[in-house]
């Protein structure tokens, strides 16, 4: 049973959606451009140097809200260059209910979705999270980029960081759970949600980790299990689950793992020594390069460059 819907359907939902949600926050991304180009002149001064930081900020969230209609235009653009359709499905290994449950001859059926169901909730979880930093931002919650430590979450001010957090946690989940179905070869549905929300679990531990200062052993132990147990949970899905056939399941899985770790261990050497700006920085590029991995395997085909 295969799940579809049109190209041209989604890219239209896609823009209509986004141009109503997110329209202000472009307005905001353009007038920043505009005032970059109306102060800074050649040879640049030195305010516009000190500003060239705001003015990335800007560009880089500029490119954040538009990767949710590269993924869903991802296939179009390769068939408007190519004339060939892609094919990029997530499949499914279900085992329907039995009555007699010591049977040797369970019977089974694979479920195939295409694949921008299960990217497209991240690209957008990536969009939100990424309006919510800069609508804080705009407000000048991080006026002169402050420390990433505790005391950021529990000012009067805390209550719009802790919503960034939980859109960021949401983000980690729908980024877990995208990877490991775009790689894995048969993987039921409640195995790949039980291994999206336990990775998840230990990227949460760390991120909270990272606006402490102080370390003691029984922390550190703790990081330590949660290292181990994310390392042990990352080897198996790679060394079972990973479709080794196809090269594009193979760089998903690599994006996955690169992705898991790089936010573990940024976050643990951060100890609320970071700014603000730096762990917003490695979220974003983090994110945003899961995502072009997910646009390439759309564009590319799953099922593209496979052993014979």
């Amino acid at each position: 049973m295969a799940v579809e819907f049109g190209t041209g359907y989604s890219v239209g939902v896609t823009v209509f959606v986004f141009a109503l949600c997110f329209c202000r926050s472009l307005i905001e991304c353009m007038q920043c451009a505009v005032l970059c180009c109306d102060k800074c002149q050649l040879p640049c001064s030195r305010e516009c140097m000190a500003n060239s930081k705001t003015y990335a900020k800007g560009a880089l969230m500029g490119f954040t809200f538009v990767q949710p209609m590269l993924v869903s235009g991802a296939a179009a653009l390769q068939y408007m260059f190519t004339r060939a359709s892609p094919f990029s499905h997530a499949r499914f290994l279900e085992l329907p209910a039995v009555v007699n449950a010591s049977a040797l001859d369970m019977p089974s059926y694979v479920i195939e979705v295409d694949m921008r169901f299960t990217a497209m909730p991240f690209s957008v979880a990536v969009a939100i999270s990424g309006s919510l930093w800069w609508h804080m931002f705009n407000m000048g919650f991080f006026k002169n980029d402050p420390e990433w430590s505790e005391e950021l979450f529990f000012s009067e001010e805390s209550e719009s960081i802790w919503w960034y957090e939980i859109s960021y946690y949401c983000e980690l989940l729908c980024m877990c759970f995208a990877l490991a179905t775009a790689s894995a070869s048969l993987l039921s549905m409640s195995e790949a949600l039980y291994m999206s929300t336990t990775l998840t679990a230990l990227l949460i531990y760390f991120a909270a980790a990272s606006r402490y200062h102080n370390r003691t052993k029984v922390s550190m132990c703790m990081s330590m299990i949660a290292f181990s147990l994310m390392t042990a949970m990352l080897c198996s899905f790679v060394v079972s689950a990973v479709d080794t056939t196809c090269v594009v399941p193979v760089v998903c899985g690599a994006a996955l793992v690169c992705a898991v770790f790089a936010l573990a261990v940024v976050h643990y050497l951060a100890a609320g020594s970071f700014s603000v700006f730096d762990i917003f920085l490695v979220r974003t590029l983090v994110s945003n390069a899961c995502v072009l991995v997910l646009v390439g395997a759309l564009a590319a085909g799953r099922s593209s460059a496979c052993a014979a």
